[in-house]
């Protein structure tokens, strides 16, 4: 179970020092069953994750339109104010909403983390000692769950509050201002560049398989991660799934291998979409 926590008997070094691992290079760990696997994992959990982050988008949805009627007290037939506008900003920014999206968000990476844990475990033949994912591992998801809940709320705050300053410009009534932001809502989600631009909007549908898999491959290769630095592993090996679908950039890094510093500087998935696997990669995994 999550919440338990190892003796004190069973340190990482008491661990190492217990098990027996044959002398292994990371290619003996690397076959075609095991990216498979890893893939099918994800495959298999992203459509109920996306479910879930299209539910937590219509909980947006529904708090901006409890706000539309409030916006405004005057006659719906006269173009927005600037008081119109500020206070309907305020509500927009005011919107606490992003814990709908980290708890889902959350709950479904720890799963992932849980499996890629065991795959990890498996793939060293540790059979004993190693049965409590670490604290740490699970600090980092819930830190990670929170920011990208946020990030998500703010960018689609943004876009909101755009089109009141839009409405009011252009004059639009009331009326006309609250059939765009549900336009707005309706698009799906929005990414901003730089300059702060919509650089584009993707279908909510789309948006959510594409975060789905994404996190769920995050959250495999984390757990993975977590097992290696509890058995102190020093070096990983970067794996592509082999796949159509593997871009020119993970492709380069397929087969590569990096001290355990180095790949936490620069950790997979390093894209959207991105389902990379970390395999062990120390020549000579023996007792310490």
């Amino acid at each position: 179970r999550l919440n338990r926590r190892p003796s004190r008997k069973t340190t990482t070094r008491s661990l190492r020092n217990k098990t027996r691992w044959a002398r292994r290079l990371a290619r003996d760990f690397d076959t075609p069953e095991f990216r498979k696997k890893h893939l099918a994992r994800i495959e298999n959990a992203t459509p109920g994750f996306a479910k879930q982050l299209e539910a937590a988008h219509q909980k947006l949805v529904d708090a901006v339109k409890e706000l539309l009627p409030a916006a405004r007290k005057s006659s719906a037939d006269e173009p927005l104010t600037p008081e119109d506008a500020a206070m309907l900003k305020q509500s927009i920014n005011n919107l606490n909403v992003s814990g709908a999206y980290s708890k889902v968000i959350y709950s479904e990476m720890v799963a992932m983390v849980e499996a890629g844990y065991e795959t990890a475990k498996q793939i060293l033949k540790l059979s004993e000692g190693f049965d409590v994912i670490p604290t740490f591992a699970l600090q980092e998801i819930e830190k990670h769950a929170a920011d990208f809940g946020n990030l998500i709320v703010k960018r689609e705050q943004r876009a909101l509050v755009d089109t009141v300053w839009a409405g009011l410009a252009q004059g639009w009534t009331p009326a006309k201002l609250s059939g765009e932001i549900q336009d707005v809502l309706a698009q799906g989600y929005h990414v901003y560049n730089d300059a702060g631009i919509v650089e584009r909007v993707m279908p909510t549908d789309s948006w959510s398989m594409m975060v789905a898999r994404t996190e769920l491959a995050r959250a495999q290769t984390m757990g993975s991660i977590a097992l290696y630095k509890q058995a102190d592993i020093q070096s990983v090996m970067w794996a592509t799934t082999e796949g159509e679908n593997v871009c020119p950039e993970c492709a380069a890094r397929d087969g590569v291998t990096y001290t355990m510093q180095a790949y936490e500087s620069d950790p997979a998935p390093l894209h959207p979409n991105c389902a990379c696997a970390i395999l062990p990669a120390d020549a000579d995994v023996v007792p310490a």
